[in-house]
């Protein structure tokens, strides 16, 4: 039961992990893709 507990928490923090680096590398691509699309 433990050794579940500890599987399903390190999946909880993976998946954060994911989403969050996701999330920063659509921002930055955005960024990037103004600021190119404002320089023509």
């Amino acid at each position: 039961m433990v050794y579940f507990a500890l599987d399903s928490l390190r999946v909880a923090v993976v998946t954060t992990l994911a989403c969050s680096l996701l999330l920063q590398a659509g921002y930055f691509g955005r960024v990037l893709f103004f600021a190119d699309v404002d320089d023509l």
